[in-house]
C-alpha cells in the first residue's frame, strides 16, 4: 500500500506540473474545517489547476486531501476538459484515493464524466462519477442548471443520485442563490436536502443543511470566498467553514 501512496502523490505532483506547464492557468485553492457535534473536528485541502492549451483543450489536475481523527484520504485525478458541440463543452477525468482508518488501508478509483451545456441566461450539467474499490462500488449520476434571473441575481439547483452496492440508493438536491451587492461582493445563501445509510444501522435516513457566504472580487482574475454550512443528521450536527480562492495567472 505504500507503494501506492507514493505512486499517487507522483500522480498528483506530475499532473499538476503538467497543467502549469502552459498558459493561461487557473488555479482554485480550497481549505475547509469541519466541526461535528461530537467535538470532533475535520480538515480538507484541495487545488485544482486548469491549463487551457491553444487547441482549445484544457487540461485538469486536482488534488485533494481530508482527514478525521480516525480516518485519512489523499486522491489525485487527472483529465481534460473540451468542446462537444454548440454552447458546449465536457470534462472527462480519472484518479486514485487512498483511504487509510485505523484497520485498513482501501485504494479508491475515480471517473468523472460532466457535460456543460451554456448560454447567456443559463448554464445545464449533466454528469456521472464512479467510485470503485475492492470494498465497494458507488455511482453517482447528477442533473443541475443555473439560471442567471437578472445581471445580479443567479438560481442554482442540483439533484443527485447515488447507487452503493453496500447501501443501494440515495438521493440529494442542493439549491442556492447568489446576489451581486455591488460589482465586487457577492452574497448567497441556499439549502441541501437529502438521504444517507447510517453507518452503524444501514438504513436510509433523512439529512438536511443550510449554507450562506460571500465572495469579493478585488480583480477580475481573483476571486475569493467564504462559505458556512450547518447539516443536520439523527447521530450529529456538523457546521463546515470553506475558503476558496480562485485565481486566473
Amino acid at each position: 500500500m505504500n507503494n501506492i501512496k507514493r505512486s499517487l502523490t507522483i500522480l498528483m505532483l506530475i499532473s499538476i506540473a503538467s497543467a502549469t506547464y502552459a498558459l493561461p492557468i487557473r488555479s482554485i485553492t480550497t481549505l475547509g474545517v469541519d466541526q461535528y457535534s461530537y467535538d470532533e473536528l475535520g480538515y480538507k485541502i484541495g487545488e485544482v489547476a486548469i491549463a487551457q492549451l491553444e487547441s482549445g483543450l484544457s487540461l485538469v489536475a486536482k488534488a485533494e486531501y481530508e482527514e478525521l481523527e480516525d480516518t485519512s484520504e489523499l486522491k489525485g485525478m487527472a483529465g481534460v476538459v473540451f468542446p462537444a458541440f454548440s454552447y458546449s463543452y465536457m470534462e472527462t477525468s480519472y484518479g486514485i484515493s487512498l483511504k487509510e482508518t485505523e484497520t485498513e488501508e482501501t485504494a479508491i478509483h475515480h471517473l468523472l464524466a460532466d457535460l456543460y451545456y451554456e448560454r447567456d441566461r443559463y448554464m445545464i450539467l449533466g454528469g456521472l462519477k464512479a467510485e470503485l474499490s475492492s470494498v465497494q462500488q458507488t455511482l453517482l449520476p447528477s442533473i443541475g442548471a443555473r439560471w442567471n434571473w437578472t445581471p445580479r441575481l443567479s438560481l442554482w439547483g442540483k439533484y443527485t443520485t447515488s447507487f452503493n452496492s453496500e447501501d443501494g440508493f440515495n438521493h440529494s438536491l442542493w439549491t442556492e442563490t447568489e446576489y451581486g451587492l455591488t460589482e465586487k461582493l457577492f452574497g448567497k445563501i441556499g439549502a441541501t436536502v437529502g438521504s444517507y445509510s447510517n453507518e452503524v444501522t444501514g438504513d436510509s435516513e433523512f439529512e438536511y443543511s443550510v449554507l450562506g457566504g460571500f465572495a469579493v472580487k478585488p480583480a477580475s482574475t481573483v476571486r475569493l470566498s467564504y462559505q458556512y454550512e450547518f447539516l443536520v443528521r439523527k447521530s450529529y450536527e456538523k457546521g463546515s467553514h470553506t475558503l476558496v480562492a480562485d485565481i486566473r495567472f
